[in-house]
């Protein structure tokens, strides 16, 4: 009885595809989502998540990162409107979303009869 050698066992499944690494960096890097970019190199989109789970998840902590300087930087351009341009429409904008405030407040049909019947006792 012979002895096989130890490393030429197959492995089980189907054999790795080769995935070109730096077109598909430089397609995450453009923020391509993971379904194009599965579609253009003709592979299953598991395949991109698997193989290329650390460059996603990098790319986006980046985004979240990107998206709360974009806000930050929002916010100081709208108070400088309101303030130092002493723009009217950004100061009610501010007042509406920051400080709660209303144009005006609009009673229905049923706040009238449940304060009428506070009221009058009926």
């Amino acid at each position: 009885m012979q002895k096989k050698a130890k490393n030429t066992k197959k492995k089980p499944g189907r054999s790795k595809i080769e995935l070109d690494r730096p077109l598909i960096n430089g397609f995450i890097d453009d923020q391509l989502s993971i379904r194009a970019i599965a579609d253009i190199v003709g592979v299953d989109p598991m395949t991109i998540k698997r193989r290329f789970a650390t460059k996603l998840k990098k790319r986006k902590a980046e985004q979240i990162v990107e998206r709360v300087d974009l806000r930050q930087k929002l916010r100081k351009a709208q108070w400088d409107s309101a303030i130092d341009d002493k723009n009217p429409v950004m100061m009610i904008w501010l007042g509406k979303n920051e400080l709660g405030q209303a144009d005006k407040i609009e009673t229905t049909e049923k706040q009238v009869k449940k304060t009428m019947k506070i009221t009058f006792g009926k």
